[in-house]
């Protein structure tokens, strides 16, 4: 991951922090998991979390790891493209008392289905992988952003959008789960005890400005490796929680 490394800003200088009474009456917690719509994201309002997940989706793809072209950043410091429309949004805020919140990490999983039919960016990308489209239902991680100076917080924050994503997957019944990531990330999975098996070849996107490899991740492993590290506690709330916000204690 070259260009991840050259860290041309620092973490707290990526994260945006606003004002929010999210944690108003939960102030015991420290951390919000946060479910958004298509909707939600396409349709921000200034000084809100889904803005500041979008501003920081530029600060690390834009600023931070220079992954994104400079034309790509909006005028307000946000970025999107043409596959938000069809994803499911995850935002970890942190609580940082006082009415303010830090967005520190999101990710999105863009949906193959009936609505969707095109192909996932994997298939554009790594078209010698596949012998025919993939299935509706499959869909594919992207944009997983952890930015926080703390080492515990940053894994738990993996952990939770692990789980965000394998939990909407199960609920409603999606297939597999693919992810296009730099090859020291796929490492890092491993590391974590993530399986999953690297589909492709490593190259050089140029939408990425860095070498990529596409993966398959085994949702069924991964749910009892996330759920060995996060404990039943945190997965029973994630998993069985009908509110797109979820408190939580790293």
């Amino acid at each position: 991951m070259s260009s991840a490394n050259k860290k041309l800003i620092k973490n707290s200088e990526a994260v945006p922090v606003i004002d929010s009474d999210l944690f108003d009456g939960k102030n015991d917690y420290q951390i919000a998991l946060i479910t958004h719509s298509p909707e939600d994201i396409l349709n921000y309002k200034k000084d809100t979390i889904e803005e500041a997940a979008l501003k920081l989706r530029w600060n690390v793809y834009g600023k931070k790891t220079a992954m994104l072209k400079k034309n790509v950043m909006r005028i307000d410091g946000t970025e999107i493209d043409e596959y938000d429309e069809r994803s499911v949004h995850f935002t970890i805020a942190e609580n940082r008392s006082m009415g303010k919140l830090a967005i520190f990490s999101c990710a999105r999983m863009i949906l193959k289905d009936n609505e969707h039919r095109s192909d996932l960016p994997i298939e554009d990308f790594y078209p010698e992988a596949f012998q025919g489209p993939t299935n509706l239902g499959d869909f594919e991680i992207s944009r997983f952003i952890e930015c926080h100076d703390d080492t515990k917080t940053a894994y738990f924050a993996k952990l939770l959008l692990m789980a965000a994503g394998l939990s909407y997957s199960e609920k409603n019944n999606l297939g597999s789960m693919y992810g296009v990531v730099e090859p020291v990330f796929a490492r890092l999975l491993k590391i974590m005890g993530i399986p999953m098996d690297q589909i492709t070849d490593v190259k050089v996107l140029d939408d990425y400005n860095d070498k990529n490899v596409g993966i398959k991740i085994d949702k069924i492993g991964a749910k009892k490796t996330v759920e060995s590290k996060l404990g039943e506690i945190a997965m029973k709330k994630i998993f069985t929680s009908d509110e797109n916000i979820v408190f939580l204690n790293s």
